[in-house]
C-alpha cells in the first residue's frame, strides 16, 4: 500500500504543476495587448507636413510630434505618451524639447554630410491600459537658403522718336 499512496501523491504534486502552469498562461491571456503597432515622427514646415524625414533652410523653423497608429498603419491608436526623449547631436538644427513633448527644430547651419540620424523613444499606453515602449528613428537635413537674386542694372526702358528733317 506504500507504495500506491507514493504513486498518488506524486500525481498530485503533478497536476498541481501542470494547475500552476495553466494559471500562469491564463493570466498571460488576460493581460491587454498593445493596440499601438506603429509610430512616426511627424514634422510640420510651414503647412506642409512630413513623416520621419525633415528638410528645412537655415533659419527656418519646424515643429515634430510623435504619431501612434493601430496595426493598419493609418488609425491613430489613441496612446497617450510619456517619457518622451528626444535625440539629435548635431550643429546643423537645434532640437528643443517642448513641455507637451513636441520639439522645435531651428535649421543653424547647412548639413555637413546629407541628412543627420536622431530618434525619440517614448512610451505608450493604450486606451485598454497596455503598455509599449518605442523608438523611433528621423532624419533631418539643413540646406543654405538660396542666394539673392542677382542686382537688377537695368531700371526701365523707353522708347525715343526722333522727327525727320
Amino acid at each position: 500500500m506504500a507504495h500506491s499512496g507514493n504513486y498518488v501523491n506524486h500525481e498530485i504534486r503533478d497536476i498541481d504543476r501542470r494547475l500552476s502552469r495553466l494559471e500562469h498562461e491564463v493570466a498571460e491571456l488576460r493581460k491587454p495587448k498593445p493596440l499601438t503597432r506603429a509610430g512616426a515622427v511627424i514634422f510640420s514646415l510651414t503647412g506642409d507636413t512630413t513623416m520621419n524625414s525633415l528638410t528645412l533652410l537655415v533659419g527656418q523653423k519646424a515643429s515634430a510630434s510623435i504619431a501612434t497608429y493601430l496595426a493598419d498603419g493609418v488609425t491613430p491608436s489613441g496612446a497617450t505618451l510619456s517619457n518622451i526623449q528626444w535625440n539629435f547631436t548635431d550643429p546643423s538644427a537645434s532640437v528643443t524639447i517642448n513641455a507637451d513633448g513636441t520639439a522645435t527644430i531651428i535649421g543653424l547651419a547647412p548639413s555637413a554630410n546629407g541628412p543627420v540620424a536622431g530618434t525619440v523613444s517614448n512610451t505608450a499606453t493604450d486606451t485598454d491600459n497596455a503598455v509599449s515602449t518605442w523608438s523611433l528613428p528621423f532624419t533631418i537635413q539643413v540646406a543654405a537658403p538660396p542666394p539673392p537674386p542677382p542686382a537688377q542694372l537695368t531700371q526701365s526702358e523707353a522708347v525715343v522718336f526722333s522727327v525727320p528733317a
